[in-house]
């Protein structure tokens, strides 16, 4: 006990001594000490206010002739523009000019990103390209039709096959050479409706959804392709099945968490040796759309009241499931996503409206002509607005 009272009364000497220290360092430089405060203080109200300030105008600073074809995309990869279409894609910086280009022949071309490497491939055809900054890697000639593929942060390639009732699943390397391969066969398992690869590019998670005699079925695998799924049965890992639910898109997210969209709830299921669920997420009313990146996941709901009335949502939640954004929407949109700064993007027929994460509206507006992409600029109100035949630097006021 005596140990006790001696140890508490060292404590309050030392704190008092630091309390003594403190006031003396601030009486002596007690205007530095009050610019330091005012400062942050300062600093605080500046954020506080942008991120709550609203704009419906912009003006445009320049304007840049794109020679696209019709129905080409637009994606921001590692700072620069990448362009894709039917006949090819095209790398340019965000001044125009052009980097590199890469001539192909899809019939329907699809995107996935990452930090490092972008894979385009012919959605229900063969062919599938690996992109990184410099130019092609490499170049996958597939022996079945393609359904969906995932790229990785190392490059790793994952690729979801079909042909009758068994789904074939590869896994690439960033050289284009197949590192492991599996079979899903509908009769038993179901229908894959969405794949998704961690960014280590070591875990596969496929969903997987049966709809039969009157009933709904989703069932969820994990493969682990690294140490963990060395001994596994299949290097199937973890198996969930969810009764009278349907799984619409899986997605994983920074720090290998891996989010699943069901028609009732957002799951959010942890990376560890054996994964296992971290949160659970209540959808709010009905899911009309979805959007993620690494940081972040969401959706928008619609749910009606008593009186016949819908109301429109956008949620945003973190890595870990936590909400970040939940802020009401009346545009009538027709496509959502996140972009690079963390911002979501509503785009409608020449109308544009972006959120940020505490969920102010921080544009609306209605354009001269269709916007397709938006990629944030170098300042908070900077971006580029790609349309039909131009790119344009344009500045929120």
């Amino acid at each position: 006990m005596d140990r006790v009272m001696d140890l508490l009364k060292e404590i309050g000497w030392s704190l008092r001594e630091l309390f003594l220290r403190l006031w003396t360092l601030v009486r002596r430089h007690g205007r530095l000490f009050l610019f330091i405060v005012l400062a942050l203080v300062l600093i605080f109200l500046f954020f506080f206010v942008q991120g709550r300030r609203q704009y419906r105008n912009y003006s445009v600073i320049s304007s840049k002739k794109l020679d696209d074809a019709s129905g080409t995309r637009y994606t921001l990869f590692q700072n620069n523009v990448l362009a894709y279409n039917t006949d090819g894609s095209i790398y340019t910086s965000t001044a125009g000019s052009l980097l590199w280009s890469q001539s192909y022949q899809m019939s329907s071309p699809h995107l996935d990103s990452g930090d490092a490497y972008a894979v385009i491939y012919d959605r229900g055809g063969t062919g599938i390209y690996l992109f990184s900054k410099e130019g092609s890697r490499a170049h996958i000639t597939t022996n079945l039709p393609v359904a969906e593929a995932k790229v990785a942060d190392n490059g790793s390639v994952a690729v979801l096959m079909q042909n009758d009732k068994v789904g074939y699943l590869h896994l690439y390397n960033a050289d284009g050479n197949l590192t492991a391969s599996g079979e899903v066969h509908l009769e038993t398992t179901g229908y894959p409706v969405s794949i998704a690869i961690s960014q280590d590019g070591q875990r596969l998670a496929v969903a997987l959804a049966d709809v039969s005699e009157g009933k709904v079925h989703s069932k969820l695998q994990i493969y682990d392709f690294g140490a963990a799924g060395k001994n596994a049965d299949k290097h199937i890992v973890a198996s969930f099945d969810y009764e009278d639910s349907l799984i619409g898109e899986i997605a994983y997210v920074k720090g290998g968490n891996l989010a699943v969209y069901t028609d009732k709830k957002i799951l959010l299921y942890h990376n560890r040796t054996k994964p296992g669920l971290l949160n659970e997420v209540p959808v709010e009313g009905q899911i009309r759309s979805v959007y993620y990146n690494q940081n972040y996941f969401g959706y928008i709901g619609s749910s009606g009241n008593a009186s016949g009335q819908n109301t429109v949502r956008l949620y945003t939640f973190n890595n870990r499931g936590r909400r970040v954004t939940n802020a009401q929407i009346d545009m009538s949109y027709s496509r959502v996503e996140i972009l690079a700064n963390n911002e979501i993007a509503l785009y409608g027929d020449k109308r544009l409206e972006i959120y940020n994460l505490a969920g102010t509206c921080k544009f609306t507006g209605d354009l001269k002509s269709v916007v397709s992409a938006v990629i944030p600029g170098s300042g908070t109100r900077d971006y580029l607005f790609v349309r039909e035949g131009s790119l344009d630097r344009a500045k929120l006021k």
